[in-house]
């Protein structure tokens, strides 16, 4: 399967396609609430994205942001809760095995068992 060709539009452009303002675009996708990825410093939004989100009533959102790509339903808000626990669960072992080896080098040190480390 091939993708669609698509335009792509800065911030200027894209507003003018929605007509809106600039600034409303900006704060709009700044919230999340549009299709619209920064790149640097600029927004770039792309006509097919804009015109799925125009042509979806309520468009799917997690946390007031726009979830682009696929469906959202129960099943996929129960695997993306799973996998921030697994990150949680990943993030503080790996914050207790920094802690722990942390107060195992302070202890080394406040010993005078640890070693100068060369910086070659």
């Amino acid at each position: 399967m091939t993708a669609m060709p698509t335009t792509v539009l800065n911030l200027d452009e894209a507003a003018a396609y929605l007509r809106v303002t600039s600034d409303v675009l900006r704060l709009e996708a700044e919230a999340g609430r549009t299709p619209g990825k920064r790149l640097g410093g600029d927004w770039r939004f792309t006509e097919n994205a804009l015109s799925l989100w125009l042509a979806t009533p309520n468009p799917p959102q997690v946390n007031g942001h726009y979830m682009p790509q696929g469906e959202w339903n129960a099943e996929t808000e129960r695997e993306a809760e799973e996998f921030i626990a697994q990150m949680a669960a990943y993030r503080k072992s790996f914050g207790v095995l920094l802690s722990k080896r942390t107060n195992r080098r302070n202890d080394l040190s406040h010993r005078g068992e640890l070693g100068e480390v060369s910086g070659n």
